[in-house]
């Protein structure tokens, strides 16, 4: 198992990047790449979860319009392509964004009238060291081919 720690994700990325120098090459899709299995990382200061290293080349620009893109709950490819032309890439069909992580945690109802974040957040109220405060993101209406199913999971 690997682990690492530290008070900013540049440190965390920094040791991950190593990690990832002596890690094994496996084949996914026909590409070799290099994979560290189980990875557990803490960061102890979540103000610092930005990595903002010169060599990522982070664009604040696209970060932000992203950010305010999955906050406002948006799936229209329109207004995510502004930022990033990548997105074309990946929509089915030329008009929305299937994995718009925003519309599926905040806006998204359940069978029970209940959107992923208030469940969330009702856990933790009630109990904040309970572990049943999870948003799933990928879902079984996703089992199907795309070129846009989300990568992520969930969030705990």
């Amino acid at each position: 198992m690997f682990v690492t720690s530290g008070q900013s994700m540049n440190v965390i990325c920094s040791d991950v990047c190593k990690a990832l120098v002596l890690a094994p090459t496996v084949s996914a899709r026909g590409l070799n790449t290099q994979e560290v299995i189980e990875a557990h990382l803490v960061l102890f200061e979540p103000r610092n979860s930005i990595v903002t290293l010169p060599e990522r080349h982070l664009d604040m620009r696209y970060c932000l319009g992203e950010l305010c893109y999955f906050l406002a709950g948006r799936t229209d490819l329109a207004s995510i392509y502004a930022y990033s032309k990548f997105w074309a890439k990946v929509s089915d069909d030329g008009e929305t964004v299937n994995s718009a992580y925003g519309h599926r945690l905040f806006y998204v109802k359940n069978n029970h009238d209940i959107r992923q974040l208030d469940y969330a957040i009702d856990v933790l109220i009630d109990d904040q060291y309970s572990r049943k405060a999870v948003m799933p993101i990928y879902n079984m209406n996703d089992a199907h081919a795309s070129k846009d199913n989300p990568c992520t999971m969930f969030v705990q």
